[in-house]
């Protein structure tokens, strides 16, 4: 695999050699990422040139063709952001990270992505893999389970020895739940350092009577209901489909090749904070999912990123920003929100990490305005995401209750 690069480590000066591609790719790889990236092709040469979309709020790995291979970074490592996203579709379960915050974050994101795997691996494994019965057909030598008459006729008429077609059902481990994990760790052995092919090796000894999936449909997935006897299952599957969702297959090689994932940030973050409420409100309070709100003539909407309900009455808006600063656009969304709902304050939550926020508007000292003859006030508050430990955001949460 080519060396990960950091987008933040590029410099007008420091420009990517792309002698491995031909004209074509080029323009491909220009056309399939400029949404998130900034690329600059010299006249006449090969050489080209990244910078951040500041417009786009996008984190991950671009990967293409193995020939060009740029990480994405923001104010928190990628690292970091994949925890979050794990723990926003994981029912917020901390349990994983008490070991990978051990591990060293300066590899780089793919190869963090696959030890989260193997430790929720190692998880599993130590509780049991399931088993189910599974229902078979086959010919056998001896009676077992129900007899097919007709088929067991037919293949004697064919065949010189005597078989019965039986049906009959097997308690095994060869389910579609550990089909999943199978797949998923022989496609990773091809991406994954040399530590971590040595344990997935080990891992693999665990499948060995597992049926290899030749090719998996995220679809397949639906086919899954997670219940108290599977509920084991959910953290590993769910980095299952997310590996799935972003990889391929190169048909020329017959391998593996991790693509590229690009997660929204912003979206992320907004999720993530309502998640994050949601589950450590009081019994009283409710939090809204994000949805529009249309004023009594059905004409102006609003659609505020956190509603929160104390008694089924709206008591507080807030809107999560990923940025470094409060800008002029949020203040005037959240007076907006202020306006519509009678509110005489409002709640605008940014990231702590590399914030430029003065400390002061945080602790002490609200935004102050006037607004329709009425003082509003907007109230900054600071999560940091570096802490994703269950004290530190149940306190975020308990601190923004306090304010209803």
């Amino acid at each position: 695999m080519a060396l990960v690069k950091k987008l933040y480590d590029y410099t007008e000066s420091d420009f990517y050699k792309a002698e491995l591609m031909k004209n074509y790719e080029i323009s491909e790889f220009i056309n399939n990422f400029k949404q998130f990236i900034e690329i600059k092709q010299f006249q006449d040469s090969n050489l080209l040139s990244f910078k951040r979309k500041t417009a786009q709020q996008y984190v991950g790995i671009i990967n293409y063709k193995n020939k060009i291979i740029i990480e994405i970074p923001t104010i928190i490592p990628t690292e970091k952001i994949l925890q979050i996203w794990i723990l926003t579709h994981n029912n917020l379960d901390f349990k994983i990270f008490d070991e990978i915050n051990s591990y060293s974050v300066s590899k780089t994101s793919i190869l963090y992505l696959i030890e989260l795997y193997l430790l929720s691996l190692n998880t599993l494994i130590k509780s049991g893999l399931n088993k189910s019965y599974i229902s078979i057909t086959k010919d056998l030598k001896r009676i077992k389970g129900k007899i097919n008459i007709r088929r067991t006729i037919q293949n004697n008429l064919k065949n010189c020895g005597i078989k019965i077609n039986c049906a009959y059902k097997e308690f095994t481990e060869d389910i579609l739940l550990n089909q999943i994990i199978k797949f998923c760790l022989i496609k990773l052995s091809y991406i994954a350092d040399f530590d971590q092919k040595s344990k997935i090796k080990k891992y693999l000894s665990y499948f060995n009577k597992i049926s290899n999936l030749k090719r998996i449909n995220l679809t397949i997935f639906n086919r899954i209901t997670y219940h108290r006897l599977n509920k084991k299952y959910e953290l590993i599957h769910l980095l299952s489909k997310f590996i799935i969702e972003n990889s391929f297959i190169d048909n020329k090689k017959g391998r593996f090749n991790f693509f590229n994932f690009l997660i929204d940030i912003n979206s992320l973050f907004e999720k993530f904070v309502r998640n994050l409420l949601d589950k450590f409100k009081p019994p009283e309070y409710f939090i809204q999912k994000r949805e529009k709100i249309y004023n009594s003539e059905n004409f102006f909407k609003l659609k505020p990123d956190i509603i929160i309900k104390k008694n089924e009455k709206i008591v507080l808006a807030l809107d999560c920003k990923f940025k470094s600063k409060v800008k002029r656009e949020d203040r005037f969304q959240i007076v907006t929100y202020g306006n519509f709902f009678n509110f005489d304050k409002g709640v605008l939550i940014y990231p702590e990490n590399a914030s430029k926020i003065d400390p002061q508007l945080v602790k002490t000292n609200p935004i102050k305005i006037n607004q329709q003859g009425r003082a509003f006030r907007i109230l900054i508050k600071l999560i940091d995401l570096e802490k994703l430990d269950e004290i530190s955001l149940k306190k975020f949460s308990e601190d923004i209750f306090k304010l209803c």
